[in-house]
């Protein structure tokens, strides 16, 4: 999922620095586009509780709230084309 995203901002002229971590490259994307916070905070927050999180401890509904981040956050990248 964080790759799509990766992928949707460097179409649109932000790319993820090889030094960034998901955070700073959210807070890049927020910064260099009119992109929902919202979404991207949904978006960091999720990403955070599955890669550091428990295991076991993201459900389906987490992932369907991230799917729905990354709708609104693609949707807000090609709306900027």
């Amino acid at each position: 999922m964080v790759d799509f995203l990766i992928f949707a901002a460097t179409e649109t002229g932000t790319e993820r620095q090889p030094h960034e971590t998901p955070t700073e490259f959210v807070g890049a994307v927020l910064a260099g586009h009119a992109v929902s916070p919202e979404a991207l905070d949904d978006l960091r927050r999720l990403y955070g509780r599955a890669r550091f999180g428990r295991a076991g401890g993201v459900t389906d509904a987490d992932a369907e709230a991230a799917g729905d981040a990354l709708d609104r956050i693609v949707a807000d990248l090609e709306a900027a084309r």
